[in-house]
């Protein structure tokens, strides 16, 4: 009897050795009080943007990437146009040294 109650008292003590481990690696992993101190304040979250903020920032870019569409459409006019005029002077040129041979 002396034994197995020596056994049971020896396996309560390895259980209670296990949880005080746990515990303390519970309470290293909790978020204190200062802890959350270095999380943002009042003030910090009123220098965020707001709304309007982002609305303006939204028309801005808009315009900015409207303007570079309309400039790529022009370059892309203008390429084509070139495109053209090589294709003429190809044409002109093999036409030239046809007749010249």
């Amino acid at each position: 009897m002396e034994d197995r109650t020596f056994e049971l008292l020896e396996k309560l003590y390895l259980d209670m050795q296990y949880m005080k481990t746990e515990m303390k690696e519970m309470k290293e992993a909790m978020v204190v009080k200062d802890d959350l101190k270095n999380f943002a304040t009042k003030d910090d979250l009123k220098k965020l943007a707001t709304k309007d903020d982002l609305e303006l920032i939204s028309k801005q870019l808009h315009m900015g990437i409207q303007t570079v569409y309309e400039e790529v459409q022009g370059l892309r006019n203008d390429l084509n146009t070139m495109e053209m005029v090589t294709a003429k002077n190809s044409y002109d040129i093999a036409i030239l040294k046809a007749v010249g041979q």
